[in-house]
């Protein structure tokens, strides 16, 4: 549905972003909304006319993400290609410096990463590892949207 709105929004000279930070806020975005139970907010999408026109952002190497007939097994070698291409597209188009948009890391690390070298896979990596500490605290949003995914392991499993 998103993918929807974005098309006729950009239809109507529309820009539009997506924001991922929606699993992290679900429970207050449930309780904003008053979604109702086994609703959750996987997206949130913003819609409005751009103050700049920006370049595309990169992609996925086809290769990578459209499959026909079956989905093929993807090897390291494949993986790290599609990374590569992520991180050298977020590099040429200095992305994340124009936005000075670098995750800071949590004390105590030392930074090793400069704008030249911050690319999407190192973003991604900090927001899932410094935004998500511990799995269970997204089962738990989705538990209080009424997905109960995984029952407790019971002694001796």
């Amino acid at each position: 549905m998103a993918e929807n709105m974005v098309i006729a929004a950009e239809s109507l000279g529309l820009g539009s972003c997506f924001l991922g930070g929606a699993p992290f806020a679900a429970d207050a975005i449930r309780r904003a909304h008053g979604l109702p139970p086994r609703v959750f907010p996987l997206v949130q999408l913003t819609i409005g006319y751009p103050a700049e026109a920006s370049p595309v952002r990169p992609r996925y190497p086809l290769s990578f993400s459209l499959f026909e007939g079956q989905y093929p097994p993807l090897d390291d070698g494949s993986v790290d290609e599609a990374m590569r291409t992520m991180d050298e597209g977020y590099c040429a188009q200095e992305y994340y410096r124009s936005r000075d948009a670098m995750i800071p890391l949590e004390a105590g690390r030392e930074e090793t990463f400069t704008y030249d070298d911050y690319g999407w896979t190192e973003h991604m990596g900090r927001k899932w590892g410094q935004w998500l500490r511990d799995p269970e605290e997204l089962l738990a949003a989705l538990r209080a949207c009424g997905f109960d995914l995984c029952r407790p392991a019971e002694s001796g499993e």
